[in-house]
């Protein structure tokens, strides 16, 4: 699991996080690599629709995905 964590890599992470499903393993690392999960998946998402709007044709629509972005953070 350190080693996951340590990779900051979210598909890396999710495996091993379901590899542990059902073992004891300690506590605050456990919770360590969800966070991190967490934040790495909505990083994930950020990136995604960044990748997506990549053109805007009008301020207007700059303006709704800078609000998007921000929600997102």
């Amino acid at each position: 699991m350190t080693d996951s964590i340590s990779q900051y890599d979210y598909s890396v992470l999710d495996v091993a996080l379901q590899d542990c499903n059902g073992k004891e393993i300690a506590v605050k690392l456990r919770k360590q690599a969800e966070v991190l999960q967490l934040k790495l998946e909505h990083e994930l998402k950020i990136k995604t629709f960044l990748g997506e709007r990549t053109h805007h044709d009008n301020y207007k629509d700059i303006r709704k995905d800078v609000e998007r972005v921000n929600d997102m953070v």
